[in-house]
């Protein structure tokens, strides 16, 4: 597994990539098991605004690689670089928890057609379909909701230390 930071070429920004390069390391080393570190999985965190509608605080795509058994392969995390680096990182670790939720195959997405030739998108957390239910209520946005807060704490933590113990 690979991280990728990349800001829109703001100079006031590469604090901001180095944090949340290490960041992204650290909460992936909490949250995903040591076997998916030695796959050919790459993670692009873009540290950019005009991605983002107004309303989104941060979101995640993937796609799929054959390679892989057809399993998410490239992953995307779009942050607000401007935002404060605790709520930014917040944002991350929340989008980080999605990432793991995704590997572990908690959340997948099928596609389906439909015999109109529309394509729709299912939804499934653990094998259950849950397009239907609302998003504040939806078991990944809940899990997220519920660890990032101490995720994101762990890791203001560790850098506290480090920085005593320097």
């Amino acid at each position: 597994m690979r991280f990728i930071v990349q800001s829109s070429g703001d100079s006031k920004l590469d604090k901001k990539v180095l944090l949340i390069e290490k960041a992204a390391d650290f909460f992936a080393r909490e949250l995903i098991p040591l076997e998916f570190f030695y796959r050919n999985i790459t993670v692009s965190i873009k540290l950019d605004d005009k991605e983002l509608s107004y309303k989104q605080k941060g979101c995640i795509d993937y796609c799929i690689n054959d390679l892989m058994d057809r399993k998410p392969a490239f992953f995307e995390i779009i942050l607000r670089p401007f935002s404060h680096n605790r709520k930014m990182l917040i944002g991350l670790a929340h989008e980080m928890i999605h990432l793991k939720q995704l590997l572990l195959e908690e959340l997948s997405f099928e596609f389906v057609v439909t015999k109109g030739g529309m394509t729709s998108i299912k939804k499934l957390w653990k094998q259950q379909d849950m397009t239907d239910v609302p998003y504040a209520s939806k078991p990944w946005e809940l899990e997220a909701l519920n660890l990032q807060n101490d995720l994101a704490k762990a890791f203001f933590d560790s850098l506290e230390q480090r920085r005593k113990a320097a």
